[in-house]
């Protein structure tokens, strides 16, 4: 079963950046049931923006000159934000 996703829009430093991220209510339903199959089931900490990506998006944004001429790799930022 497909997760609905839902826009959600971010304002940070003048730049509005805005994802496509799974419905809060649906991931939440979705976990519960797991874990009546499985306790240990860990809960999907992906399907959401944290602070620290929001951080981030912003540090970058006011500091480019670290990231000018460089590939980069983005690791663990939840659903991709600093992308």
């Amino acid at each position: 079963m497909a997760t609905p996703l839902q826009l959600q829009s971010f304002t940070i430093d003048k730049h509005t950046i805005t994802l496509y991220v799974p419905q809060p209510e649906h991931v939440k339903e979705l976990y519960r049931e797991q874990v009546k199959k499985d306790a240990s089931t860990a809960f999907p900490y992906w399907t959401t923006i944290w602070p620290a990506a929001i951080a981030l998006t912003q540090f970058l944004l006011q500091n480019t000159f670290y990231i000018q001429n460089k590939k980069l790799l983005e690791l663990a930022a939840g659903l991709g934000l600093p992308s």
